[in-house]
């Protein structure tokens, strides 16, 4: 009975310690990840990279290098690193093959074609921007004339009334 009892409370021990011993790694993970996601704030912070300029770069990246390589852009991955009082952008890129001659000609003209598309994009928002400047302006215009207008009416008037009053007291 006696050994059975010890046996209880051993191994109630031991699950114990187990349970212990599991709440305190996940503490530590728990810690490392929120000092691993602290410093990836920091760094992101000194370097002023927004999560978009992040995705930007990226993207761009993966223009480039594809002019050459098929790459696996899923798996591609892009960071930063602190290396003592620097930053460094870390790109790991997964090479599927070597594109042939004729697949680097096409790539290229295919993102010399989206470059242009941009461009023009681009062009035409400033066109779009530029007419909606102008019609503010000419609103802006219409609004003063109008009240100028309103003011030499009432500048009028108030000149009839006073030529009249004069008139009337002439009489």
């Amino acid at each position: 009975m006696k050994s059975l009892l010890s046996d209880i409370f051993n191994e109630l021990k031991n699950k114990y310690k187990q349970f212990l011993s599991t709440t305190m790694e996940s503490a530590d993970s728990t810690k490392e990840t929120a000092t691993n996601r602290l410093r990836f704030v920091l760094m992101h912070d000194r370097t002023n990279l927004s999560p978009e300029t992040m995705e930007k770069m990226r993207d761009e990246l993966i223009d480039v290098i594809s002019k050459y390589v098929v790459i696996d852009t899923e798996a591609l991955d892009l960071n930063l690193a602190a290396e003592g009082d620097s930053i460094a952008l870390l790109a790991s890129i997964p090479i599927l093959r070597a594109k042939t001659k004729e697949e680097q000609e096409e790539a290229i003209l295919e993102l010399e074609k989206k470059r242009l598309a941009k461009a023009q994009e681009i062009e035409e928002v400033e066109l779009l921007d530029e007419e909606s400047d102008e019609e503010e302006t000419e609103a802006e215009t219409n609004e003063t004339e109008e009240e100028v207008s309103a003011e030499e009416t009432t500048t009028i008037d108030e000149v009839e009334e006073t030529v009249e009053t004069e008139s009337k007291k002439k009489k």
